[in-house]
């Protein structure tokens, strides 16, 4: 077994061809699902359009709905497909709730349970005959990209690059789930009040560490240039290799903060929930703003 800050590179050697094999499989995995998921969406998509009208219609008719039009209308609005407010938002509210609570559930499995603690000592430990000094070189570099300096350099040219291809109505959501994500971050280490792990190759953090900054950011803000990218995109396949990569360079980022020894596995799934909110905020926002201008161009 390698100790923590051994010079030699084959525990990187070996660490590059564990992560390029769970790639290949990974990549594949995925194309083939997408491609069977795209096949399934497009025979039941019809089906799907159908029974969403049949329920706004049926909330619409309902005997007790009748009596309180001003909340038929709104049921029926937000079961209409045909418009991001309607059904499209009542997805994205539903997916943001379902992460808020899984959240909290675990936030408090991290203050009272003591499987969510064995669990993190179960990951530290698979991961601790790999830190070389070469990979803890590498995986610095990596973690760099979710660090605060980072994030901003990222969100900042992704920003001046919207902005000269005029898709500048695309910059204020981008802001937003960036900064409602560390902020959310931010209250939520001050509530946990979780403290680090003990720091074992060299990194030293002086914030709490539930949930992990870098893991949010990291998904608010790449998360948020891949769905532009592959809204861009034309045909499944192109789509894929956007969200594929930009998702393995997500995970990437964090289980750097693992690999380094400055957060607990259960601290990146957190900071995953969190980007993933406010990512749903963004795309929410962008959506709405993007249809209101398809509306404006046609008067």
């Amino acid at each position: 077994m390698e100790s923590p800050g051994q010079s030699t590179a084959l525990p990187l050697l070996i660490l590059c061809l564990e992560f390029a094999t769970i790639l290949a499989l990974a990549y594949l995995a995925g194309l083939a699902l997408t491609h069977l998921v795209r096949r399934i969406l497009h025979a039941a998509l019809p089906a799907l359009r159908a029974t969403a009208r049949w329920l706004a219609e049926s909330w619409s008719r309902s005997a007790v709905l009748r009596r309180w039009p001003g909340v038929r209308r709104w049921v029926g609005a937000r079961l209409a497909p045909g418009s991001v407010a309607g059904l499209p938002l009542t997805i994205v509210l539903v997916s943001g709730a379902s992460a808020a609570l899984l959240l909290g559930e675990l936030a408090e499995a991290v203050i009272e349970a003591e499987e969510v603690v064995r669990f993190d000592a179960a990951v530290d430990a698979a991961v601790h005959p790999y830190r070389s000094d070469a990979a803890v070189a590498v995986f610095a570099a990596i973690t760099a990209l979710g660090g605060t300096e980072g994030t901003l350099v990222v969100t900042g040219v992704a920003s001046l690059l919207l902005w000269r291809f005029r898709r500048r109505r695309l910059i204020a959501p981008l802001w937003v789930s960036v900064v409602g994500a560390q902020l959310t971050t931010w209250f939520g280490k001050q509530i946990v009040g979780r403290p680090r792990p003990e720091f074992v190759t060299g990194f030293v953090e002086s914030s709490l560490s539930f949930p992990s900054g870098h893991s949010t950011a990291a998904l608010a803000t790449f998360g948020f240039i891949a769905y532009v990218l592959a809204r861009a995109s034309t045909g499944w396949r192109r789509r894929f290799e956007v969200l594929f990569w930009f998702g393995f360079l997500i995970a990437l980022i964090g289980f750097s903060r693992v690999f380094l020894g400055v957060h607990y596995a259960s601290d990146v799934a957190a900071g995953f929930l969190v980007g993933s909110i406010w990512l749903l905020a963004g795309i929410a926002w962008l959506e709405w703003r993007e249809e209101q201008a398809r509306v404006e161009a046609a008067g």
